[in-house]
């Protein structure tokens, strides 16, 4: 449960920063415009979208060298808490190319930032501290998903642009595993 006390954390310090995030220790940040995509992003398409990253993992033995490891589930794993069918794309001008977001089944990443207006938005919703651990059967998972997939619209960019917004998760737990044939 020490995941939803890191919630009350970020309540106890609403009002103090731009963004606020919730982040797992094996959760790496290496993009220095991380933050920046995000204010462009969250500037075109208001508070009620949360723009998740997408978390990989890396390898340098291969076969596999990048894998994105949140992504899709069946929809049904999700449905009770989020309508995917909902303003399910977005795109957005970068640079000289146009990013597409979507409604992912499976929105996780292992974190979460929310900017001041979204973190005064989850405090106030029904959502927050509610106690529901039922996402993906416990806390963790929970703690760093259900509450704001309640909440908030989430998008995150589609595989073809995957690489716009994401974060390494430091273990090789599922890169790492022995392909089946």
């Amino acid at each position: 449960m020490l995941g939803f006390e890191c919630h009350r954390l970020l309540r106890e310090a609403q009002g103090k920063y731009d963004y606020y995030g919730y982040i797992e220790d094996d959760i790496i940040i290496h993009d220095p415009l991380f933050f920046s995509k995000r204010r462009q992003f969250d500037q075109l398409f208001g508070p009620d979208a949360l723009l998740q990253p997408n978390r990989c993992e890396l390898s340098v033995i291969g076969p596999i060298y990048k894998m994105y490891v949140d992504y899709r589930v069946h929809r049904n794993v999700t449905a009770a808490y989020q309508n995917i069918d909902e303003q399910p794309m977005l795109e957005m001008p970068y640079g000289d190319e146009i990013v597409l977001f979507e409604r992912p089944s499976y929105p996780s990443a292992g974190c979460f930032f929310l900017n001041a207006v979204q973190l005064d938005q989850w405090v106030k919703s029904p959502n927050f501290l509610d106690g529901d651990t039922s996402y993906l059967g416990n806390p963790l998972d929970s703690a760093a998903t259900l509450s704001i997939m309640k909440t908030f619209r989430i998008y995150k960019a589609v595989l073809s642009n995957a690489s716009f917004l994401e974060v390494v998760h430091s273990s090789t737990r599922w890169i790492g595993r022995p392909l089946r044939h």
